[in-house]
């Protein structure tokens, strides 16, 4: 009975929606008071907008597809491609250009190349996401694509896109000279074993040849040279097949090869070219409607505080 009684005497939202309303008029009335706190509040904001240090991160996109092909010859992207870019792409040599190429971090470079690499890679970013390189794939499946985020953040807008678009052709470069390069080693590593492989079939021919001359001589009395004939004859046939499946296999790899060297093995694809709107820069205009937004939403707030101020300075 008491608990019902004590809800009961507890102002309900009308209430609270009444003392809200004397407290704004409260303020209104208080014109002056009120639009000069409003005014302080709102240019306050502005100026924190136009003197904090701000940055930007352009994102750049791009989509890897690989060729379709014959997967078992198709040379394949690693499947944490994230790491491999900054294990493997991102590596000193190329970073450190990048860094004389604009002039960053001039200090760090006259006093510590290495710690101007560390915070090279600190502002930059990868991520991968839709990556379909981490399963395997057959012949029916269809070619296996994914897309990397590549981002470099710098106070600089200009030079924050310049770099991140940099940093992409880094990746596209290497992975284009890699691919080229693994693939003319496996194409030459085919012809030396298909032609090793061909040598040995020319010398168990000539075995074969030899065997056969004896057995026509032995006309039969020795069975022994036949059973070594019909175990050549058989391997002969034997090493046949293995030079007409590693033939295939060259020319695949030689195709392959071609296509790597028309950049046409693994395609990358520009989805999003980091381009930053307008929108993005703290121009005067955009910091001047900022301030003007903060004076309009925030003027009503101000009037209920100058109100309540008022009203605590009455009762007291």
């Amino acid at each position: 009975m008491t608990t019902q009684r004590w809800m009961a005497e507890e102002p309900g939202p009308g209430a609270a929606l009444r003392q809200a309303s004397r407290l704004l008029r409260g303020g209104l009335r208080r014109k002056g008071r009120t639009l000069a706190v409003s005014l302080l509040l709102a240019s306050s904001l502005a100026c924190w907008m136009a003197l904090t240090n701000h940055s930007y991160a352009p994102r750049f996109v791009l989509r890897v597809a690989e060729m379709d092909q014959n997967p078992g010859v198709n040379l394949r992207p690693r499947r944490d491609l994230k790491d491999y870019v900054r294990e493997a792409v991102w590596t000193s040599e190329p970073l450190l250009k990048v860094i004389h190429d604009y002039g960053l971090y001039p200090s760090l470079v006259a006093k510590n190349p290495r710690a101007a690499l560390e915070s090279m890679r600190e502002d930059s970013e990868v991520d991968v996401y839709q990556n379909y390189f981490v399963e395997q794939r057959s012949k029916l499946d269809p070619p296996r694509s994914a897309r990397l985020v590549i981002r470099y953040r710098s106070p600089d807008r200009a030079l924050a896109l310049s770099v991140t678009r940099d940093l992409a052709q880094l990746i596209v470069e290497h992975e284009q000279a890699t691919r080229l390069e693994q693939a003319v080693r496996a194409t030459n590593d085919a012809e030396v074993s298909l032609a090793f492989m061909r040598r040995g079939l020319s010398d168990r021919q000539a075995e074969l040849a030899m065997k056969r001359a004896e057995v026509i001589r032995s006309a039969g009395a020795n069975p022994r040279h036949e059973v070594e004939f019909v175990s050549l004859l058989g391997s002969v046939s034997t090493l046949e097949r293995e030079i007409s499946q590693a033939e295939r296999r060259q020319a695949s790899l030689m195709i392959g090869a071609a296509a790597e060297e028309q950049q046409v093995g693994l395609r990358f694809d520009v989805l999003d070219d980091g381009a930053l709107a307008s929108s993005a820069d703290r121009s005067i205009a955009r910091i001047v409607g900022v301030g003007l937004l903060a004076l309009l939403m925030g003027t009503p707030l101000v009037a209920l505080g100058v109100g309540a101020a008022d009203a605590k300075r009455g009762q007291g």
